[in-house]
Parts: structure tokens; sequence; C-alpha cells
């Protein structure tokens, strides 16, 4: 539950960050960083990018059409929690509307 609360706050810091002009242009954004949690029901993912005072975490909501990719090849985003842990770099591709959700996620 904790680590569900300390999700949601990323959420709430980041739709802060978009409506501050962030993410005003387009709604497809990409980031790739550090994996910093993984939803144990593989519903969310948060990448931390940057590093010192640019550092900022994006976490997107993760859902049955999101593309899941490691080492080159499709994998079912039903193994998301299997296949990506903690620390792992992904790129990130989301898309920003009245939430942010993962539209693809690869794993380097």
């Amino acid at each position: 539950m904790k680590g569900f609360a300390i999700l949601l706050s990323f959420f709430a810091v980041f739709c802060l960050v978009a409506a501050s002009g962030f993410a005003a242009d387009s709604p497809m954004k990409t980031v790739t960083g550090k994996v910093s949690h993984v939803d144990p029901q593989g519903k969310a993912i948060v990448v931390t990018v940057g590093s010192g005072k640019d550092m900022m975490d994006v976490g997107a909501i993760v859902e049955p059409d999101t593309k899941l990719m490691a080492g080159g090849k499709n994998t079912a985003i039903s193994g998301l929690n299997e296949t990506v842990k903690d620390g792992d770099t992904v790129t990130l591709e989301y898309m920003v509307t009245d939430n942010i959700y993962a539209k693809e996620i690869k794993k380097k």
C-alpha cells in the first residue's frame, strides 16, 4: 500500500509539471532512464530521468495495449514484472491526456 501511495504522489507531481507547460506541444513524449518502481500488479511504472536538480520521476499507467520490448523482441505486457525490474534502463514512450499512459516500454 505504501508503494501505491508513492506512485500516486509521482503521478500528482508529474501532472503538475505537465499542466505548467511541460507537455503543451504534443501528447506523446519519450524518456530514457532507470526504473524506480513497477507496480506489483503490472499496472504502472515509474522511471527516473535526469540527475541532480534536473532529476524527475515519470509515472505512467500500463494498459493491456502497452507494447513491451526486451532484447529487441516483443514481450507480453502481462509479464512486465518478470521482464522489467527496479534499476533496469528503459525507454518509455507515453501519452499525456487526462492521465499519463505508457504506450511502449523498451528495456535496454
